[in-house]
């Protein structure tokens, strides 16, 4: 059977490619019919997965279907659909918030007890959390809220099988264009980024040569920390994070992707300012050229021949364009 989808979901879950704005569009767009949602994304900021679960449960006849491997807050984004189904093949996982907490500055016994009492507000913030997400798998999954908090704790791959023991889904399919998930190589280092555990039933379909092990036995194991993979926006902005154990038994979080993402995107639109601001200056030469002809008064100065001279200086120069 083959599966048409009226929204496909995948990426980072408050990015463009997983907005909830578009997700508003597409429910007003369907607004009197079933609309099927396919989800493939391995989270996200947690403030967009509850703004999307809240459309999802408004709109009222919302069906979702998760391929591939799926955690964090994209998990939570699908709890507002009257229907969820799963790949056969796809994996679930369900994690404690964390929020991106970094540092570098030296601080006097003041600062350090400001941050230490910034870090405890932090730390009660994302308890909130916890407890409010665990009580909104607890009404799908028609369990306690203790039973899936803990479950949280575990950071923990799910198989389909288990999503559907547990009630995080209500079938498991097996549509046609739902291939079966494959560690790829841009998969691997992502997971090993971001200390997020990769399902036993993927590693072993690598083999050993692949650059997705190499990645995965260099990064893999000690990266991979509780709470890595980020479903919490926080308040300066910044979404993305690494956590690694220094050696002293204290983790520590770096910066990643999203900054990257930020540094190309900046680069980008600065090459295009720098091309548009060269183009207007060069549209702007010939007339200027044309005007201290047209003014000379040179009697053996021919209009036409400084027309096409004009005009060949123009394609010269747009020709030097990169």
């Amino acid at each position: 059977m083959v599966k048409n989808y009226d929204l496909r979901l995948k990426g980072f879950v408050g990015y463009w490619d997983f907005d909830s704005d578009y997700v508003d569009y597409i429910l007003d767009k369907f607004a009197d019919r079933k609309v099927d949602v396919l989800i493939d994304s391995t989270g996200g900021q947690l403030a967009s997965a509850l703004s999307i679960s809240a459309a999802f449960k408004n709109h009222g006849d919302v069906h979702v279907h998760f391929v591939s491997l799926n955690a964090s807050a994209a998990t939570i984004a699908s709890l507002g659909a009257k229907v969820i189904t799963m790949d056969s093949q796809a994996h679930y996982l369900v994690h404690r918030c964390s929020a991106y907490i970094c540092s570098f500055d030296n601080l006097n016994a003041e600062q350090i007890e400001a941050k230490c009492q910034e870090l405890q507000k932090t730390k009660a913030d994302l308890e909130k959390f916890d407890i409010s997400i665990a009580a909104a798998y607890a009404r799908r999954c028609k369990k306690s809220v203790e039973e899936l908090h803990a479950l949280m704790a575990k950071d923990t791959w799910l198989t389909a099988e288990e999503a559907l023991a547990w009630g995080f889904i209500d079938e498991i399919t097996d549509f046609d264009e739902d291939p079966e998930p494959v560690l790829d190589d841009v998969t691997a280092l992502a997971f090993a980024q971001n200390g997020i555990p990769v399902p036993a039933a993927l590693q072993c379909k690598q083999t050993e040569s692949s650059f997705a092990n190499r990645i995965l036995s260099k990064f893999g194991t000690r990266s991979r920390t509780k709470n890595a993979h980020k479903n919490v926006k926080p308040s300066n902005n910044s979404t993305v994070m690494n956590q690694k154990n220094d050696g002293t038994g204290t983790e520590t979080t770096q910066p990643v992707a999203e900054d990257t993402f930020k540094d190309v995107i900046a680069a980008k639109d600065a090459e295009i300012k720098r091309l548009k601001d060269r183009i207007a200056a060069l549209e702007k030469e010939p007339a200027d050229n044309h005007k201290s002809v047209v003014e000379s008064t040179k009697a053996d100065n021919s209009p036409q021949s400084d027309y096409v001279a004009d005009m060949k200086k123009a394609v010269d120069l747009f020709n030097s364009l990169p």
